[in-house]
């Protein structure tokens, strides 16, 4: 009760209970310098708790096409003055499994290079979306510990409120009046390792969220930020380096690595890093054009250009499945595949994508559809047809490319079967071709 009449009285007072902001944490965990993995799931996999047998080839398409939706808007919405640290309703394409306290309990988190911070649901939960399995009870848990306002962690957040007992609580907000609120808190994380035994992570922080609303769904726990914040996961262990590969749907998982064995591998391309928002920092590329079957575009200069504002430019995201793209670069892609393609086009009503065809997932192969490669500074990342068209029902294929004005996106399926490794500290994104992850 403690907590909702703090929330109430206090969520919207003026800053002076806010406690002042530090870009530097002081509570890195112990994390192994040898490296670690923690696995990679695809949501439609096998191994996914969300998976549906049952499920048609569209209702997948339809779902991931929602999600990424979802996704751009919350991209979008981290401009907003009032975004405090992030959150992203709907879900991600991928997860992960880890543990959390002692003993450790076990959940499903998406993954988010987007995001700042690590949040998951918390018992009592008052006001929680329903969870297929019990939220985490912080009082099962001898490690757990919530940070007082005037401590280091409290600090790390862009804006913290003191409950009445001097506790620090964060608020997470999204554009379609999604929010979770809680303790920030801290506690023992326990992930897996490439030898096999697990790797305890004592005293990571995290929101222990209580009070969550949104349009979350019943398997996810909540979210794993890998953003260049001093929150973040990646951050938190002390992971200058960071690497994944992500498979296709219906694939068997692999495996987010952090620390000396993450796989930096392949060419690299330059990589910035641009808080948008107060908390949320995303990772940009320097795309300078983009070719149809060996046949570039030749784009005005700056297409891809991030303006002062911060509007503009292009991101990769592991959470948006489809790729975005500017008018002046999308027009003329779907223009040359038009004139590329040989299978036979078929409408697809008002809400279609520009371009589907009649056609298996075997099409993809065999030349009927071109390549697309996308020219990175000192990198050309070759994408083939699989990696920008699905299938939306079982002989009908679609480009899975969206047209927008606002910024671009090198979303997931881009980046699947390819090892992408994150070298921070050297603001370099280093992209490898594999045969399958």
């Amino acid at each position: 009760m403690e907590l909702l009449v703090t929330f109430q009285l206090l969520l919207f007072l003026s800053s002076a209970f806010a406690c002042s902001f530090s870009l530097q944490a002081s509570y890195t965990t112990n994390a192994t310098s040898h490296g670690f993995g923690i696995p990679i799931i695809h949501r439609d996999s096998p191994l996914s708790p969300f998976y549906r047998p049952d499920a048609t080839i569209f209702e997948h398409w339809d779902s991931e096409r929602r999600r990424s939706t979802a996704r751009y808007n919350y991209i979008l919405s981290a401009t907003l003055d009032d975004v405090l640290t992030p959150v992203f309703p709907d879900g991600g394409s991928y997860l992960t499994r880890l543990a959390i306290g002692t003993p450790p309990y076990k959940l499903y988190l998406n993954i988010d290079t987007g995001s700042s911070l690590i949040w998951t649901q918390c018992l009592p939960c008052p006001q929680c979306y329903p969870q297929s399995y019990p939220p985490f009870d912080p009082n099962k848990s001898s490690t757990y510990g919530i940070y007082d306002c005037n401590s280091a962690g409290c600090n790390e957040l862009s804006k913290s409120i003191c409950s009445l007992d001097k506790k620090c609580l964060y608020s997470v907000f999204y554009g379609d009046s999604s929010y979770s609120k809680g303790y920030f808190s801290y506690d023992t994380f326990t992930v897996g390792s490439n030898s096999g035994k697990d790797i305890s992570l004592s005293d990571v922080a995290f929101g222990c969220g209580e009070y969550n609303k949104g349009v979350f769904t019943r398997n996810e726990a909540g979210i794993l930020g890998l953003s260049g914040g001093p929150l973040s996961f990646a951050s938190q262990v002390g992971s200058e380096q960071f690497s994944y590969c992500l498979g296709p749907p219906g694939s068997q998982g692999s495996q987010l690595v952090f620390g000396s064995s993450a796989l930096m591998a392949g060419g690299y391309t330059t990589l910035e890093l641009v808080e948008r928002a107060r908390g949320v920092v995303f990772y940009y590329l320097s795309l300078t054009d983009i070719s149809v079957d060996s046949e570039r575009l030749y784009l005005p200069p700056g297409t891809f250009k991030r303006a002062t504002n911060d509007s503009g430019g292009i991101l990769i995201d592991s959470g948006a499945t489809y790729t975005y793209l500017f008018p002046a670069a999308y027009d003329l892609i779907v223009k040359k595949l038009a004139g590329k393609i040989t299978l036979k086009p078929i409408g697809g009503g008002d809400d279609a994508p520009a371009l589907c065809y009649q056609g298996t997932k075997a099409d993809l192969k065999g030349g009927k559809i071109p390549n697309l490669t996308f020219h990175f500074a000192l990198l050309d990342v070759v994408l083939p047809p699989e990696n920008f068209f699905n299938l939306k029902d079982k002989s009908v294929l679609c480009f899975a490319m969206v047209s927008v004005t606002d910024v671009s996106i090198f979303g997931s399926m881009a980046q699947q079967n390819k090892n992408v490794g994150y070298d921070v500290i050297n603001r370099r994104l280093y992209i490898q071709d594999v045969a399958s992850c």
